[in-house]
């Protein structure tokens, strides 16, 4: 189905797309902190499955194309379901809570860890890629990101370096 096939592109795109931004970050982030408990491994395991909970939505729609194959209903679905199902199927597969609290609540804005969590590097990487509309929302999280230490500066993510960070981490997966 050309629908759910688009659909599944598009979600594989922003998801490598995602995981670059936050893989790069990682990597500036271990630099200045050696003692964190945070892996570069773990991250990018957790970028690559944040959104997994698309994929149910995905093959239902695909095997049912009458019924679930249409962009509304579609993206509705993945706004109130993807989540959920993201975090039961980390679960299922024996994740640790925190994949499970990524699958579940990355896109939930009102889940604020106050110490630094993968979490972080989801959604500044989501933020540096638009998933995010809100300008005072992406600005108040730039600034937490900036105050916890994953950020040298507001802007560092639309600098050049960053941008040529990232594209090289990208690149791994294209």
């Amino acid at each position: 189905n050309d629908v759910v096939t688009m659909y599944m592109n598009k979600a594989w795109v922003k998801t490598v797309d995602i995981a670059s931004v936050a893989i790069s970050l990682m990597d500036l982030y271990l630099k200045d902190n050696k003692r964190t408990s945070l892996s570069l491994d773990t991250i990018t395991l957790a970028a690559l499955i944040h959104n997994i909970g698309i994929l149910p939505i995905l093959t239902e729609a695909e095997n049912h194309p009458d019924v679930f194959a249409n962009p509304t209903f579609l993206q509705q679905a993945i706004i109130k379901l993807s989540g959920r199902l993201g975090g039961a199927i980390s679960r299922s597969w024996g994740f640790s809570d925190d994949f499970t609290l990524l699958a579940e609540s990355w896109s939930d804005l009102t889940i604020l860890p106050s110490e630094v969590h993968y979490l972080d590097f989801i959604r500044a990487g989501a933020i540096y890629h638009n998933v995010f509309k809100n300008e005072s929302t992406k600005e108040a999280l730039l600034k937490n990101y900036t105050k916890k230490g994953l950020l040298p500066d507001v802007d560092y993510l639309y600098s050049d370096e960053f941008k040529k960070k990232s594209d090289s981490v990208k690149a791994m997966f294209i």
